[in-house]
């Protein structure tokens, strides 16, 4: 899909690419969602039951959580492969790094009420004559959420990191650069020369 010089500014380096901190969370964020849907979807209920305490209202919430996070971190993954294998998207990287932002601080906020909810949730179940599948199945659904709001919340810091840097040195240039081209500094060749 992407040839190997396919952006302006030189190759395309996907091994970079996946060791990114961001490209990592959010590959461990979507992750977390199928394991999540997968578990909830298949064994969920019982005879048309929550496993969370017969709450459906709760059930129905990490589904859908779990289903539009899954969405969205793909949709990001893509957006970051794009912006990083083309120079297309250069020009919007700043606000396109806060609207990462407030997409993973809305997921935090979603997987915590997810998480906090179910737990209170399975709390109040007596386990006692549950079949170990939906047991198990139910305390995957809390743990996965708990582990998206820390996969969530490393997604927007470093997105919230990302746009300051692009907005306060321009579009485009990363922050090793961003010293080097400051008019204040003198070169070390000139120093005493007060330039």
């Amino acid at each position: 899909m992407f040839a190997p010089n396919a952006s302006a500014g030189g190759g395309f380096n996907f091994v970079s690419f996946v060791t990114r901190p961001t490209v990592i969370l959010r590959s461990l964020a979507l992750l977390s969602a199928i394991i999540v849907m997968g578990v909830l979807y298949d064994n969920g209920e019982i005879s048309g039951f929550s496993v969370y305490n017969n709450n459906s209202k709760c059930l129905s919430f990490i589904r859908g959580t779990a289903v539009s996070a899954f969405v969205f971190s793909f949709l990001l993954l893509i957006i970051e492969l794009v912006n990083a294998a083309t120079s297309s998207l250069k020009g919007a990287a700043s606000f396109l790094s806060y609207v990462d932002a407030f997409i993973s601080s809305l997921y935090i906020l979603l997987w915590f009420i997810a998480f906090v909810w179910t737990a209170h949730e399975w709390s109040d179940v007596d386990t006692s004559g549950a079949e170990s599948k939906y047991k198990n199945a139910a305390q995957t659904g809390i743990a996965f959420a708990f582990f998206s709001t820390l996969f969530w919340s490393g997604s927007s810091y470093f997105a919230v990191r990302k746009g300051v840097i692009e907005a306060d040195y321009g579009n485009g240039q990363s922050a090793e650069y961003a010293g080097a081209a400051d008019p204040g500094t003198a070169y070390a060749a000139f120093e005493g020369e007060g330039y």
